[in-house]
């Protein structure tokens, strides 16, 4: 992936902005006759000091600083550490998953009141709709989509 990436500067400090993340897990395999990747237990291991496939340090010289220099070697497994202790691990990566699940399943819902609205099984007027005829929504959690405080524990 560290052939898409944007350089930003701000306070004379250079971070690299990832784009373009249809390539992001190599579902994508730009270059000529490169085919899809098919083994998922060789994408999970990836070693993360060796992320390059198809590329060599040489064309990447903001990659080849890293591992050939302990001192930026070691930042940048710090830095992994937080985002997987800080983001995976501490359990808000399943916040957002629960977020992304209960957006699915509200899409999921309107689909269905729509599609009953305009088969004529539920008034498209909100006065007119009956109770047993509206899609039941009970079980969503509005909270789950980041509706409500913030701070409450659920």
């Amino acid at each position: 992936m560290l052939h898409n990436l944007v350089i930003h500067e701000y306070n004379g400090r250079l971070s690299m902005i990832p784009w373009d993340y249809n390539a992001a897990f190599e579902c994508f395999a730009p270059g000529e006759g490169e085919a899809i990747r098919k083994d998922p237990t060789d994408l999970i291991n990836q070693g993360i000091d060796s992320p390059l496939r198809g590329a060599s340090e040489e064309n990447r010289p903001m990659w080849k600083w890293i591992p050939h220099n302990e001192n930026y070697r070691e930042e940048y497994h710090k830095v992994m550490d937080e985002l997987l202790s800080g983001y995976f691990e501490s359990g808000e990566f399943e916040k957002e998953e629960k977020g992304c699940d209960a957006l699915k399943e509200f899409c999921r819902l309107r689909t269905e009141s729509i599609r009953k609205q305009l088969n004529g099984e539920l008034a498209t007027v909100n006065e007119d709709q009956k109770n047993p005829e509206k899609v039941d929504a009970s079980n969503l959690r509005m909270d789950d989509l980041g509706v409500g405080d913030p701070l409450a524990n659920n």
